[in-house]
């Protein structure tokens, strides 16, 4: 009796799945040997015999054409890694995805083992790859590393209790990079600067005597931006001052929403369905940032430097009395924690500052869905979809300043527990496969 298991290649397309989107060009490479049930969802698929591949076979491909090009289990049998890595880099688009897949080299000993005492189908002799060696092939084919994780301990369903344990493994050893599929993402370097069109979502409470001075300073910098207006329920004329920029601006791409749900997260999510340009921007009202820097954050993104700009207030030094003491307390807490969960090295996780691309709009809806609408803030929604679909995050610093005109709307006690409890529902989606 052979071992076979349909939750292995089910897990797989699964977790390749979550990055393909119907509106982007995408390529599947697949070993013919190994059937996946599903591949009809997978984009364009292209099935090779590794052990008897032509790089020529892609010369047909448009260059510059594919958003994500995905390899399942052909690298670890085929004898021209570079080669094909170069050939596939041509083909991408600038700001374009690899995803690499394959067997986590950590297993062959005991796949050879399975396969000797015949519970196990042969194989034939494969490479030994790492995300690492990977890493190196691709720097050379002007590709960038962004994430590399496994998935996978346990692939059999065993009546429920398999499912239960290899959920349990992905947690307790999701930083040792153990599991049997390893998946590596790379980012097409980009070789120009592109212009985008830009939108800014601006949640407002009880911010009347700043929304004329913000909307003046921002069509100071540029007339173009898309701004949105998104007004809570205020105890001043926060809304009366944002209707009269409306009126009086009859030319400008402005839109002016009254909020219907509690909460600046939920505000800003409100405003995400108005949304109409290529980049979009969070810009809280109360001028604790200056809008000024915008255009400088927007362009790392035009410059194919990142796809997701996290700007942050613990670079320069901040103006006397705009954070206090329990709000460094926080901003030191967060950043640790969210850094261990992600891999990542923020200095900063909840400046409400951030730009993104609109394409990851349906991804940033995708996760909060996933984790229950929860965010209170928006902040940790967008930086863990981001990591969790595998853009580029960069950091741009920004000076924080004190208010001239209010008082903070954030709860600081209740505010920090429920970003905690955030974070317990944040690591089981970014870690137990689907």
């Amino acid at each position: 009796m052979k071992l076979s298991s349909k939750i292995f290649y089910k897990n797989h397309i699964n977790e390749i799945g979550k990055f393909v989107d119907k509106e982007l060009r995408t390529l599947h490479l697949t070993n013919r040997e190994i059937s996946y049930p599903g591949l009809k969802n997978i984009g364009e698929n292209f099935p090779i015999d590794p052990s008897n591949f032509n790089i020529k076979n892609f010369k047909s491909l448009d260059e510059n054409y594919y958003d994500l090009i995905i390899i399942s289990d052909v690298f670890e049998l085929h004898d021209d890694v570079l080669g094909l890595v170069k050939e596939l880099s041509k083909k991408l688009k600038n700001n374009g995805k690899i995803l690499f897949s394959n067997l986590n080299s950590l297993w062959y000993f005991i796949l050879k083992f399975l396969e000797f005492i015949k519970l196990k189908k042969f194989s034939p002799p494969r490479n030994n790859i790492s995300y690492k060696k990977i890493m190196n092939v691709a720097e050379g084919a002007g590709l960038e590393l962004i994430k590399s994780y496994t998935r996978l301990y346990f692939p059999f369903k065993l009546f429920g209790i398999g499912t239960f344990t290899n959920n349990l493994l992905e947690i307790l050893f999701n930083r040792f990079n153990m599991g049997i599929k390893s998946y590596s993402i790379f980012r097409k370097k980009n070789s120009s600067v592109i212009s985008l069109t830009k939108s800014i979502i601006i949640p407002a409470k009880n911010e009347e005597k700043n929304i004329i001075n913000l909307f003046e300073r921002i069509k100071n910098v540029d007339e173009s931006y898309q701004l949105i207006f998104v007004v809570g329920e205020s105890e001043d004329n926060s809304y009366f001052e944002a209707e009269k920029i409306l009126k009086n601006n009859p030319k400008l791409d402005i839109s002016l929403l009254k909020q219907n749900s509690n909460g600046k997260g939920n505000g800003v999510f409100e405003g995400l369905n108005f949304v109409r340009n290529d980049l979009v921007a969070i810009l809280d009202s109360d001028l604790s940032v200056d809008p000024e820097v915008l255009p400088e954050a927007f362009k790392i993104i035009e410059s194919g430097y990142a796809d997701f700009v996290n700007c942050t207030r613990m670079i320069y030094r901040k103006e006397a009395g705009s954070m206090r003491i329990l709000n460094k307390i926080a901003n030191y807490i967060f950043p640790k924690l969210v850094n261990f969960l992600l891999g990542t090295h923020l200095t900063d996780t909840l400046c409400g500052t951030k730009i993104f691309k609109k394409q990851h709009l349906p991804n940033l809806i995708k996760w909060s869905e996933m984790c229950g609408k929860s965010d209170p803030y928006g902040d940790f929604d967008m930086l863990f979809s981001a990591s969790y679909y595998n853009e580029k995050i960069s950091e741009f610093p920004v000076y924080y300043k004190s208010r001239s005109y209010g008082q903070s709307q954030i709860n600081r006690f209740r505010g920090g527990y429920v970003l905690f409890k955030y974070l317990f529902i944040a690591y089981k989606n970014l870690n137990v496969s689907k």
